[in-house]
């Protein structure tokens, strides 16, 4: 992999603060601890068993969009999927001799007969 690249990421991943490296963890916890918190608040009134199962599943899809939504920072994963993506940019050995090739078979198609206009 490029370095320059590997340095990028590596220096991205030391300037960010924690919490935003570790926010999808962070959002996680806060949704499982808020659907837990709606099942025991609701534990104690008088709501029919569909309503009180409901409330923790609806926060819990909330979560789930707002997890979505979240803004995460840089993960020092990325440097192996950005070292995949640089590999399959690189065009196969001999792809950009056959390319020219085809370009240039095309010029040619395109001018025959008009050396005579």
């Amino acid at each position: 992999m490029n370095p320059f690249i590997q340095d990028l990421v590596a220096e991205a991943v030391r300037r960010q603060p924690w919490y935003q490296k570790n926010a999808n963890t962070i959002v996680a916890g806060l949704v499982m601890l808020s659907a837990v918190l709606s099942f025991i608040a609701t534990l104690g009134m008088d709501l029919p068993p569909m309503v009180a199962a409901g409330i923790p599943v609806v926060v819990t899809a909330l979560g789930t969009i707002v997890t979505k939504l979240t803004r995460n920072g840089v993960q020092p994963s990325m440097v192996p999927k950005l070292a995949a993506t640089e590999t399959a940019r690189k065009p196969a050995p001999g792809a950009t001799l056959l390319a020219a090739e085809i370009a240039r078979v095309r010029d040619s198609l395109d001018y025959v007969g008009k050396h005579r206009e």
